[in-house]
């Protein structure tokens, strides 16, 4: 039972964004004693990468390398979405049951499902338990669900999710695929029999797979969790009984990557609104739910953000415009960390970005440090 607690925490693929509010609220109220990240990110250049824009004024660090991306890949996602409902294709108010939604959730998310499920009850959107395609995306991006990225994969379709990298120019970004249910490619990989006996021999095997055959199967357990409503697939998986650190660290190290040169264009792009009018009426809504905090709106016009994590990654990317009109767009992205790293930064990383979005000294600070001048 100890040991799944500990894989609980280190599976969890979001940074969950709702403590995006609290997280910036303790950071206007207090400047912290030392900047941690930053050190961070001056002594461990090959674990980090960051790109940085503020209005004219640029500055990157290893921004064409590829780092995981996490939850942050479900932006793409999103994009898709609004796209798809701006041209007619997809009804957002379309109610789905929950428990369709629910056939994908493989319970490795830090209950940020059930979290996003339980405040929709709360705000009693949640009708005959049915619930709309517009709720599902939000708490995508808000709760950072797997399952409703999942869901939305299977409606949108990968083909046209994956397209959409062409058209938004994110030229080294790899494809997106079923990630959600990818914890189980192990199972699959040993044909339905692993067991703490043989799940060496599944390690070994699932290591050699290449990317193509890793997305294969992901795809495989994405349909075999679209037909699993009654939970009899995965009570056969039985995660719990095998699942550890190694196959976690594969997970993390297989997923889609990005660069931050990449995401902060894309950042900047959502600032000034660069996508078609119908597609942004659709899509400003999810990504920019942190304003309805008023200490968001106390400092800025607009806010959007979208972040994941496993134990081994952190990534943010984040674009704002202040009240007097100054445009931000931030991407963030570490890798290789250790649990003990990944927690004690995504800590830290809170105060660093406030900063970096409100102080513009901070900010010439930063691009100083990180391009080794004194």
């Amino acid at each position: 039972m100890k040991k799944m607690k500990v894989a609980l925490i280190i599976i969890c693929l979001g940074l969950v964004v709702s403590v995006l509010i609290s997280r910036f609220s303790a950071a206007h109220e207090q400047k912290p004693k030392e900047d941690a990240f930053l050190t961070f990110l001056t002594k461990h250049p090959a674990q980090s990468s960051i790109a940085f824009i503020h209005n004219e004024r640029t500055f990157e660090h290893n921004s064409f390398e590829a780092f995981p991306l996490a939850s942050a890949v479900k932006m793409i996602i999103a994009i898709e979405y609004a796209t798809q409902v701006s041209k007619g294709m997809i009804n957002p108010n379309e109610s789905v049951p929950l428990k369709t939604l629910n056939a994908y959730y493989i319970g490795l998310d830090g209950d940020a499902h059930y979290q996003w499920q339980n405040s929709l009850k709360e705000e009693k959107k949640v009708r005959g338990n049915r619930v709309t395609i517009e709720e599902i995306a939000k708490g995508m991006i808000q709760f950072s669900s797997n399952a409703n990225a999942e869901y939305l994969i299977e409606r949108l379709g990968l083909p046209e999710i994956n397209e959409q990298l062409n058209r938004l120019h994110l030229n080294d970004h790899t494809p997106v695929y079923a990630f959600g249910g990818s914890p189980f490619i192990p199972y699959e990989v040993m044909k339905g029999n692993i067991t703490k006996k043989n799940k060496e021999e599944a390690k070994k095997k699932v290591h050699k797979l290449s990317q193509k055959e890793w997305n294969e199967y992901a795809l495989t357990v994405h349909q075999k969790l679209k037909e699993d409503v009654n939970g009899e697939y995965k009570q056969k998986v039985n995660i719990k009984n095998w699942y550890d650190r190694d196959f976690d660290r594969m997970f993390s190290d297989r997923f889609t990557t990005g660069t931050t040169h990449d995401y902060v264009q894309l950042m900047n792009r959502l600032n000034n609104r660069e996508l078609s009018p119908k597609v942004h009426q659709y899509l400003d809504p999810l990504l920019e739910w942190p304003m309805k905090s008023p200490q968001i709106q106390q400092d800025f016009q607009r806010f959007g953000a979208k972040g994941g994590s496993t134990a081994y990654v952190l990534t943010d990317a984040l674009y704002a415009t202040s009240k007097d009109g100054e445009k931000t767009a931030v991407a963030i992205f570490l890798k290789d960390l250790t649990p003990s790293q990944q927690e004690k930064l995504q800590q830290s990383m809170e105060a660093f970005e406030y900063r970096l979005l409100t102080d513009t000294a901070y900010q010439t600070e930063v691009e100083k440090q990180l391009s080794g001048e004194k």
